[in-house]
Parts: structure tokens; C-alpha cells; sequence
């Protein structure tokens, strides 16, 4: 495989639009070369040979399924998706396979209508689930998080199948970013839910760092001058989803040398009276999919003091746990996170993590930032980016 591997993505396309152009510009914020029948110029090949030539040439080979079978190329009698699929296992590339939840609810245009379609369709499901370990998305914003996370798995394991061979960083395409001590002070707010945290600004404000707030998309631009985002978003309040295009200026962030807060419960964004969506779903979790966090829809017991990790809290044990107030358990789903704060039945409500050359804390209320704002400046001192060559 080539240092910076070729991708082809292929799908039926009518059903899947949002989902294509959802994969389509993290590749292309990645860096990482595609080809789809998107960037497909003008050939003198019939299309089916142009398609199949591609994925002669490709290094991964991306598909995505939904409820259509897609465009049949005849006399083969089979979809150009299902055709690209053979000449994929033909030349033993490796496939990434990703089929909609079908618990997920679609327009009736976006289902196949012939008899002939449901049935080829389901044949392919049925052997991509025999053949390879398939992934399960229910939103545009879940299947291009889960194939980042693919992407860099194939990169590792090139990387350990070959010393010599250097894969590429699939999360930001560049090393440690320059924080010096200017910017690294510098502190982004994302809020959510209205939760009042002017105490937790007070006292980071205190410690001589400068806080921003913005309530619009977060991209690279928006990130350029700061050393540290917050981000709080509970519940029912959860605030706007994160874009595909969001979730990667994030992590590219922290992957680079960023820090990151994140803040919010995720038990009453299950309740049936908002919606009763599911915790993966919560926009923390979409961003946790890919740091290796996620908070959980249990809401759990107040602070235990004693648990608390010094190297993230200092040395606060004041802990207020005022209007009955709940955290979420939060989970931690990577290596390198690990608990730093429980509750009195030893269940995490907190913890701390490395992704790339960045630190991030994760909290299961935004409550504990407004009733302990003391703990602001610790938890930004633990995650504040080290200046290059640290």
C-alpha cells in the first residue's frame, strides 16, 4: 500500500446523497486521494470499464449500502455497486463495508421498488456480512466518525505488518502545531445547554487565561488562534448536532497538540419527552466515537472526593452537589483514557485522555463546572497544549 492510500467509495447513489457527500469532504479535509464517480472527468471507456479500472488502482475500497440496489449495468444484469464490489475481492484489495441501520426511518423514494432490486440487494447485504466484519451507521454524521476510525486501524496495521513502510496520520495530516504560550492560553467556548458557567470563566480568567465564545460552527479558521475548546451540550438542550466537517476540525485539533473540555449529561436525551434518541446520538458521543469517550444515557451519583485525580482537579475536595443534580457515567472506550473521577459506588463521571499529541477531560454534567468552578483552572492546566519539542 502506498504511503498515502488510495480510497474508491462506492454506493448506490439516489438513497445515499447526504452520506456520499458527507465521506467525500472528510477525505478531502484528510487529504487523502479518492476517486467516485463525483470526480470522474470525461472518458473515452464505457462507464463500467472506467469504474472498474479505478478499482483496479485503488488501495481501500469503501462500500456503502442502503435501501437500493442501484444502477444495473446490463447483460451482467448486476448494479455497478455490486460489479465494483467483485473486482475489488478480485484484486484482494481490503474493504471497508457499511450498511444504513435499517431501524433508521427513509423516504419511501429511497427504498428499492422492484421486487428484483430487494432481492439482489439483500443477496449483497448478506455476503458483505459473511465476507467482512460490516459497520452500522444511523446518520451521515456516525458513518463518516466510524470510517476515520477504519482508516487509521488499516494505517496501524500496515504500520506493524511493515516497519519501513510509513502510513499516513488519517486524522489531521500534520504533526504537533506550534502552541506557544500566547496561544495556548487562548480558550474557545462552544456552549450548549444555557447553563450558567460564568464562575468557571471568572476563575480561569483568574489564572490568566482568555476566554472566547462563539455560537457557530467550529472549523479550522474559527480554531486557528486558540490552544483549548469547551464544549458543553446536555440532554435535552443538547445544542446542534456536529457536522462531519466539525467532528474532524475537532479532533484534527487535539490530534495536532489541542486540549479539549467537554461537559454534558446524556440520560434525559433519552427520556421520551425529548425525543427519546439515542445516546450515540448525542453530539459529545459523536465526537467521543472518535477520541475514545462516551457518555452514557445512566445518570449516576454525586462527586466522591476522594477519587478525585489530583493531576486533572489539583487538590479540590469541596465538591458542591446542589438541586439533586445527576451526573452520566462516562465510559472510556480507548486505551489511553482512563477514569479521574467516581461517584460513591466507584462508576466513573469523569475521565482523561491522550488522542494524537493532544489531552482532553470529558465531564457527565456541565453542573460540575457550575457549581465547582474552582476546579476550571486545574482541568485547563492538565490539558493546555506543550509548546513543540515538549
Amino acid at each position: 500500500m502506498a504511503n498515502i492510500p488510495m480510497i474508491f467509495v462506492s454506493s448506490p447513489r439516489l438513497d445515499l446523497l447526504p452520506e456520499r457527500e458527507a465521506i467525500l469532504a472528510v477525505l478531502q479535509r484528510l487529504k487523502l486521494p479518492h476517486n467516485s464517480m463525483e470526480v470522474f472527468g470525461a472518458d473515452s471507456r464505457p462507464p463500467l470499464k472506467k469504474c472498474l479500472s479505478e478499482v483496479e488502482d485503488c488501495d481501500i475500497f469503501v462500500i456503502v449500502l442502503g435501501h437500493r440496489y442501484g444502477s444495473v449495468s446490463e447483460p451482467e444484469g448486476l448494479s455497478f455497486t455490486e460489479l465494483e464490489y467483485r473486482r475489488a475481492l478480485e484484486c484482494k484489495k481490503p474493504v471497508l463495508a457499511y450498511i444504513k441501520d435499517e431501524s433508521v426511518r427513509v423516504l419511501p423514494r429511497h427504498f428499492d421498488n422492484s421486487q428484483t432490486g430487494i432481492d439482489k440487494l439483500r443477496e449483497l447485504k448478506d455476503n458483505l456480512q459473511r465476507q467482512h466484519t460490516v459497520s452500522y451507521f444511523k446518520s451521515d454524521v456516525d458513518l463518516v466518525i466510524q470510517l476515520a476510525i477504519d482508516l487509521k486501524g488499516i494505517a496501524q496495521n500496515a504500520e506493524g505488518a511493515s516497519a519501513s513502510e510509513a502510513p499516513p496520520r488519517l486524522e489531521s495530516q500534520a504533526s504537533r502545531e506550534a502552541f506557544d504560550d500566547k496561544r495556548s492560553a487562548k480558550v474557545l467556548v462552544r456552549p450548549g445547554y444555557a447553563y450558567d458557567l460564568s464562575g468557571f470563566q471568572m476563575n480561569v480568567e483568574q489564572e490568566g487565561y482568555q476566554v472566547t465564545s462563539i455560537d457557530r460552527p467550529l472549523d479550522n479558521a474559527a480554531l486557528k488562534d486558540f490552544g483549548i475548546i469547551v464544549l458543553t451540550g446536555s440532554g435535552h438542550k443538547g445544542g446542534s448536532q456536529f457536522s462531519s466537517e466539525e467532528i474532524v476540525a475537532i479532533s484534527a485539533f487535539v490530534d495536532a497538540g489541542g486540549g479539549l473540555l467537554c461537559a454534558g449529561q446524556a440520560w434525559s436525551w433519552c427520556y421520551d419527552q425529548y425525543g427519546n434518541k439515542p445516546v450515540e446520538l448525542f453530539p459529545l458521543n459523536v465526537l467521543g466515537r472518535k477520541l475514545g469517550f462516551q457518555i452514557s444515557g445512566e445518570n449516576v451519583g454525586a462527586p466522591n472526593p476522594d477519587t478525585a485525580d489530583e493531576n486533572v482537579f489539583g487538590r479540590f475536595k469541596d465538591w458542591k452537589h446542589l438541586d439533586q443534580w445527576a451526573p452520566s457515567r462516562v465510559e472510556a472506550t480507548a486505551a489511553k483514557v482512563k477514569p479521574v473521577l467516581e461517584d460513591g459506588h466507584d462508576v466513573a463521571i469523569a475521565v482523561s485522555g491522550e488522542y494524537g499529541f493532544g489531552r482532553f477531560v470529558v465531564l457527565g454534567h456541565e453542573r460540575m463546572l457550575q457549581y465547582n468552578p474552582e476546579i476550571g483552572a486545574s482541568i485547563l492546566n492538565s490539558i493546555r497544549p506543550k509548546a513543540s519539542g515538549v
